[in-house]
């Protein structure tokens, strides 16, 4: 962990260019990271909701299906971007040396990013939909926190075995 903090300025560099890189590429941009979350939750409320019949017990079954969508995108993006990091990034770990840790961790920031506009989106769907939030509101730092935990680690792992 302390080789981690010495690096600290790459892993901020790293972290900065992939955000860059992410968002400037395409060409669709941030209108694409707030119309995929609204169209999976969309296409899975309709389906778990009128076909599968599921009950979601009294909660709005869009603002249900979205909220669960949050995590798996978080846990998804997490998982995908850090276990390809080192094979983009082989030209740099052929030349210089650095913690090899420090890559899967600068993929963080952009998922974290997407991660935020989902929630802003979350937010605004459930003022739109009359959705009042409960007291468990305040243990999702917590589940965050432990959702990019795992998935970094898969992450990593598979990362490895790349």
């Amino acid at each position: 962990m302390g080789e981690i903090w010495h690096f600290r300025d790459l892993l901020w560099a790293l972290s900065s260019r992939d955000i860059k890189v992410r968002y400037k590429q395409t060409a669709l941009g941030v209108i694409w990271v707030v119309l995929q979350p609204l169209l999976a939750a969309g296409i899975l409320s309709f389906v778990f909701q009128r076909i599968a019949k599921l009950d979601t017990e009294g909660v709005n079954a869009f603002v249900f299906t979205f909220a669960g969508q949050l995590g798996w995108q978080l846990c998804n993006n997490t998982v995908t971007r850090a276990s390809a990091c080192l094979i983009g990034n082989s030209n740099l770990i052929s030349k210089v040396y650095f913690p090899r840790l420090i890559l899967p961790i600068s993929t963080l920031g952009s998922v974290l990013i997407d991660f935020a506009v989902a929630a802003v989106i979350m937010i605004i769907v459930m003022a739109i939909l009359g959705v009042a939030p409960t007291a468990a509101l305040l243990t999702v730092p917590i589940w965050i926190a432990l959702i990019l935990m795992v998935s970094l680690g898969v992450g990593v792992w598979a990362a490895a075995l790349t």
